[in-house]
C-alpha cells in the first residue's frame, strides 16, 4: 500500500514539474499589431479613380458629377518639432487616364504612439490606431474643431459636426475592390452620432496589408427639405439622400494601381 501511495506521489510530482517547466502562452500577447495596414516608406505610391457628386443650394440640385484620377506618392521624410518622423506625400491629379499627372498638394503621414496620422489642408486626423481589433473605436477627429466649416462650391459645410467614433470592422476579410481581389481588408467607419435627418455624415475607409488605403467613401450632405419637398419633412425623410441633398458632396475613391 505504501509503495502504491509512493508511486502516485511520484507521478503527481513528475506532472507538476513538467507543467511548471512548460512555457505558458501569454493570454495578452498581441499577435497582429496591424501597422502593416498603414505602410510608410519613401517611393511608395497608390493611384485611385475618384468619383464625386457635388450639390449646391444655389442651384437647388446636383451641380456636378465628375471623375478624376489621383496619385499619392511618399517622396521624403522630415521631423516635426517633437522629433517624430513625418512622411511627405505628394498628391498628383489628372482629368482622364491619358493626361499627364500634375501636382495638386503636399500632405504628411506618420505613425507613432500606436497611432497613424494624416495631415491634409492643415487638418490632422487619426485614420488608424494599434493594435487593431474588431469593433475597436477611437476619436479620429480629436485634433479637429468639429464646428469648423469647409467651403464646398463656395458654400460653408460643417463636415465634422456630430461624428461618432471611428470603428474597426471586418479585420482581415477578403474583398474585391476595383479590379483587385484582396485577402486582408480592414474597414473603418464613422457616421452621424445624432438622429438628425437634415444632415448626413458617413465615412468609410478600407485598408490592405502592405498597401494602405484602397477605398474611401464620404457622404457629407445637408438639406432643409426646400427644393425637394417644400419643407414637408415627412416627405423629405422618405427620400434617399441623392434626391433631397441641397449642399455637400458624395465621394468614392477606389484604388487602380500601387507598388
Amino acid at each position: 500500500m505504501k509503495s502504491s501511495f509512493l508511486f502516485i506521489g511520484i507521478s503527481i510530482l513528475t506532472i507538476l514539474i513538467a507543467f511548471s517547466c512548460k512555457k505558458l502562452e501569454d493570454p495578452f500577447k498581441i499577435e497582429n499589431v496591424g501597422e502593416d495596414y498603414f505602410p510608410l516608406s519613401v517611393g511608395k505610391y497608390i493611384e485611385y479613380e475618384v468619383d464625386s457628386m457635388v450639390y449646391s443650394l444655389l442651384t437647388d440640385s446636383l451641380i456636378s458629377e465628375t471623375k478624376t484620377y489621383v496619385r499619392e506618392e511618399i517622396v521624403d521624410t522630415l521631423l516635426d518639432n517633437l522629433g517624430n518622423t513625418l512622411f511627405k506625400v505628394e498628391r498628383f491629379t489628372k482629368k482622364d487616364s491619358i493626361s499627364q499627372w500634375e501636382i495638386s498638394k503636399v500632405l504628411t503621414q506618420a505613425m507613432y504612439d500606436n497611432q497613424a496620422f494624416r495631415t491634409e489642408d492643415n487638418l490632422k486626423y487619426i485614420p488608424l490606431v494599434f493594435p487593431i481589433r474588431e469593433n475597436k473605436s477611437w476619436n479620429g477627429n480629436v485634433f479637429i474643431d468639429v464646428f469648423q466649416s469647409i467651403s464646398v462650391n463656395g458654400e460653408p459645410v460643417e463636415i465634422f459636426k456630430e461624428w461618432s467614433s471611428h470603428r474597426m470592422r471586418n479585420i482581415d476579410s477578403p474583398e474585391t475592390i476595383g479590379t483587385f481581389d484582396f485577402e486582408n481588408v480592414l474597414s473603418v467607419t464613422a457616421s452621424n452620432s445624432s438622429n438628425n435627418n437634415l444632415e448626413q455624415r458617413l465615412w468609410t475607409e478600407k485598408y490592405v496589408k502592405g498597401i494602405g488605403l484602397v477605398y474611401r467613401e464620404l457622404w457629407i450632405l445637408d438639406t432643409q427639405c426646400e427644393s425637394c419637398c417644400g419643407n414637408d419633412l415627412a416627405v423629405c425623410d422618405a427620400l434617399p439622400w441623392e434626391e433631397k441633398a441641397e449642399k455637400g458632396f458624395i465621394l468614392k475613391q477606389v484604388i487602380t494601381d500601387h507598388n
